[in-house]
């Protein structure tokens, strides 16, 4: 019976810790929420066009109409022409995700990639894209494509990958058909290096020839590929992922 309460004794504090903890997130976000829609810090002057259609989806989404919603949440994570906010970012895009505004839940996800206003969760973001695309929000693909090509939170897949730059590409959104170019050209370039590579190797008896700047005889290697690292097109159109920096910066779709 001691036992027993003492045991009690050392758990209920420690129970009570994390509804207090817990108690205080939903209070921290019932108050972001509170205010998403309060009149933004306005960067740009009140006579420019980005401020104008800024402050229709302002109206708009004060309406309720979730896609203005999405454009709104996208703005305050960019910080160009309002104030960055990533915390109201994210209630925005989270609240038009769950209403059926895809766009949502691609910039979501890219700010799970780069872990703004949110832990950073690659998981999470492949799971926002592959929504995002799955309903037609192209996008969501050229992302979902980036997260396939460089491995990122799913089985690297380099075709899968250029298959999702195709399809986006071929509905219409330039940043895929860009990202499909840049990488059918690398692969191209590593083909040739590693045909090379093999001649060089008949001719010298045997002898492995140079292949190129990569660690393994490619011409770039796994970070060349990336151009620096980074991934390719800067922020997705739109936000982040597609769009983003493959081949050269930061997920399309991205700042």
């Amino acid at each position: 019976m001691n036992l027993l309460l003492t045991l009690l004794a050392f758990s209920l504090p420690a129970d009570a810790g994390k509804r207090s903890t817990k108690s205080k997130r939903l209070r921290r976000l019932e108050q972001i929420e509170k205010h998403m829609l309060d009149e933004p810090e306005w960067k740009s002057g009140e006579s420019s066009e980005e401020r104008a259609k800024l402050e229709e989806h302002l109206a708009q989404c004060t309406e309720g109409q979730q896609p203005d919603c999405a454009e709104l949440g996208i703005a305050y994570a960019k910080g160009e022409d309002v104030g960055k906010n990533y915390p109201r970012a994210i209630a925005l895009l989270k609240k038009s995700c769950e209403s059926g505004a895809l766009k949502g839940c691609t910039h979501l996800g890219l700010r799970y990639t780069e872990g703004q206003g949110v832990n950073q969760n690659y998981y999470k973001a492949v799971e926002l894209f592959s929504t995002a695309c799955k309903g037609g929000e192209l996008e969501g693909c050229l992302n979902l494509g980036v997260s396939y090509t460089i491995g990122q939170a799913v089985e690297q897949d380099l075709m899968k990958g250029l298959a999702l730059f195709g399809h986006a590409c071929k509905k219409g959104l330039p940043e895929a058909c860009k990202m499909l170019k840049d990488y059918q050209e690398l692969l191209t370039k590593r083909m040739m290096a590693a045909k090379a590579a093999g001649e060089n190797d008949t001719k010298g008896g045997g002898k492995r020839g140079g292949g190129g700047g990569g660690p393994e005889g490619g011409p770039e290697g796994e970070e060349g590929m990336m151009e620096g690292g980074e991934m390719a097109g800067g922020e997705m159109p739109g936000g982040e992922m597609p769009g983003g920096e493959m081949p050269g910066g930061e997920m399309p779709g991205g700042e």
